[in-house]
């Protein structure tokens, strides 16, 4: 077996099985990093605000995933989705929640 070291506080994971990448959200540190599945090795991680948590891949097909940051984590009085292009790594936008 396998881990990623390296996250103070690992609050959400997704596997995107199209292209075989893991995105695990770091809480504390406000990342969202990835890695090819096969490898077990951090590529590395997109910045996000602080409180990243549940992660989700809506539709397996796809390569877009959401994950929730922000709130009380970031001390923040609203929190948001991030959707990423899990394909090109990159943060597309957010929705207020």
């Amino acid at each position: 077996m396998k881990s990623l070291p390296g996250f103070k506080k690992h609050r959400g994971i997704a596997y995107v099985p199209r292209i075989n990448k893991v995105f695990v959200a770091s809480g504390d540190d406000g990342m969202l990093a990835y890695s090819a599945a096969t490898r077990l090795s951090l590529l590395d991680a997109i910045k996000l605000d602080l409180g990243p948590n549940r992660v989700a891949v809506p539709i397996p097909t796809r390569r877009l995933l959401y994950v929730g940051y922000g709130g009380k984590d970031a001390v923040r009085t609203t929190a948001k989705s991030g959707i990423i292009d899990a394909q090109t790594d990159k943060h597309l936008g957010d929705i207020k929640v």
